[in-house]
């Protein structure tokens, strides 16, 4: 159980602040990439679904663009010196390339990679994935307000809260994905990132604390009113105290 109680400060502030810039930007836009001294600059990209990443072979030998996803700029050597490569990305995700002319795998050499995010959605409290723990890991919001989980990662996660509930299977968030919850009720909301943790109370897990934290209490059952069953016991009673009364009058 998490029990060290960490309020939003000025940090986390900003960090809102910024998220609440781009909450609800629907427009696409066109991200450069420079293929230049044997290197892609800039070498890692992130951008927004919908958005298009254009290449430009600015070296005076021919490179290529190749996806681990199996798109690329149309075969090793495809790019001469002057051409370009354009490609819009339609998903969230985590997306390696490489020039195959010019790496032997997509760990080494001649490589990039461009990280897809999916609009943030409105909400009224973010909490990061990054570096494989939730920011804020706990975090205090009041009945009826909705909490938006972000993944900043290069690698997938998912959000799975101790009530059941959450984002679906494991690494259910791609790079890139989001997740919202409204919570309606007092309580304390323990989940898990359960590609990165064993249980709820440690490794990537966090807590969300609704109102007091306390989860109301069900009141007890109230006591059952005398049915059939009572009423047969009842005139059974009757009945033998009648037949007592009898035999006294027969001796």
């Amino acid at each position: 159980m998490l029990t060290k109680r960490v309020w939003v400060g000025a940090a986390g502030a900003v960090a809102l602040a910024a998220l609440a810039l781009v909450v609800g930007t629907a427009e696409s836009a066109t991200v450069h990439v420079e293929i230049k001294n044997f290197a892609f600059a800039p070498q890692n990209i992130t951008v927004e679904v919908g958005d298009t990443v254009v290449w430009t072979n600015n070296d005076t030998t021919a490179h290529d663009v190749t996806f681990q996803a199996g798109f690329d700029s149309g075969g090793p050597g495809s790019l001469a010196a002057g051409g370009d490569f354009s490609h819009t990305f339609d998903a969230a995700g985590s997306f390696p390339y490489r020039c195959t002319l010019h790496s032997s795998d997509f760990t080494a050499g001649m490589i990039g990679a461009v990280s897809v995010r999916a609009p943030v959605p409105a909400s009224d409290h973010y909490v990061e994935m990054k570096n494989a723990v939730f920011t804020d890991a706990e975090i205090h919001i009041e009945p009826g307000e909705s909490v938006t989980w972000i993944n900043n990662e290069t690698f997938a996660h998912d959000i799975l809260f101790e009530d059941g509930f959450g984002s679906g299977g494991p690494a259910s968030m791609a790079a890139g994905a989001t997740y919202t919850h409204t919570f309606a009720e007092n309580g304390t909301f323990q989940y898990r990132c359960q590609v990165h943790s064993v249980n709820f109370d440690s490794g990537m897990v966090g807590v969300v604390i609704v109102g007091d934290g306390e989860q109301p209490e069900t009141p007890p059952p109230p006591a059952p009113s005398p049915g059939f069953e009572a009423s047969i016991v009842a005139l059974g009673l009757v009945g033998a105290l009648l037949l007592a009364g009898l035999g006294r009058r027969r001796r």
